[in-house]
């Protein structure tokens, strides 16, 4: 989106208008496996499926839009230390961007407590998107570089959508042993849906409020805030 901000000046004096030309960055942020090897598992890359899912998406319906939407794609571990915070997602944000953070499993749960980072630093995240979040369990931050405390989310839109029902297999069982994170409170959306744990494109693409998706709401956002 390209909105005009214009300067003050001195009285009688011609005003200057600047044109500023918005951007949106997208972090896609992988769990346990995710962009490398955990546990013997891995990498298996649950986040890019999910990611290659929106991108179809853009170049169908955001093709105006292609060049002002940049991506990252990162490990839960990446995100943890502060100097990697700094190198990995605060110095990839421009002024007037606006910040989308997609977090699966202990990506959801790091990348949620990353909006509060954010907040401190004076960025607003445009909307947080947790994929079955994984992390309250003491075991699993034992052995893996996420936070310990629960994140308080600092968001314009948050949607969580847990993993629950019929469905369940060993990557089920792998995420409940770090205890699933199901936030009772603070989800703009708040849904559960009946697939695996493993399936992050799939609980990305399935309808969870009016028929919409949590990919349609992120393209949806794209659409009319870029």
């Amino acid at each position: 989106m390209t909105y005009h901000a214009v300067a003050t000046t001195k009285k009688n004096e011609p005003t200057t208008t600047v044109t500023i030309n918005r951007k949106a960055v997208i972090f896609w942020i992988g769990g346990a496996g995710d962009k490398k090897m955990y546990a013997f598992s891995g990498p298996n890359k649950n986040i890019v499926y999910a990611q290659q899912k929106f991108i179809a998406r853009k170049n169908n319906e955001l093709i105006s839009k292609i060049n002002a939407i940049k991506e990252e794609y990162l490990g839960y571990y990446e995100i943890y230390e502060t100097d990697d915070i700094k190198k990995n997602v605060i110095d990839k944000i421009a002024k007037d961007d606006l910040v989308y953070i997609i977090g699966h499993s202990l990506g959801g749960w790091n990348g949620a407590y990353i909006t509060r980072k954010l907040a401190e630093k004076g960025i607003t995240t445009t909307m947080l998107i947790t994929l079955d979040p994984v992390g309250v369990g003491a075991g699993v931050a034992i052995v893996s570089n996420i936070f310990w405390k629960t994140p308080k989310v600092r968001a314009n839109k948050w949607i969580n959508v847990g993993c629950s029902g019929k469905s369940y297999d060993f990557s089920d069982f792998v995420a409940d042993l770090g205890s699933q994170w199901r936030p009772v409170s603070g989800p703009t959306v708040n849904a559960k849906v009946d697939l695996y744990h493993l399936d992050a494109d799939l609980i990305f693409t399935a309808p969870i409020q009016d028929g919409k998706s949590a990919l349609d709401f992120l393209i949806e956002s794209l659409r009319s805030d870029l």
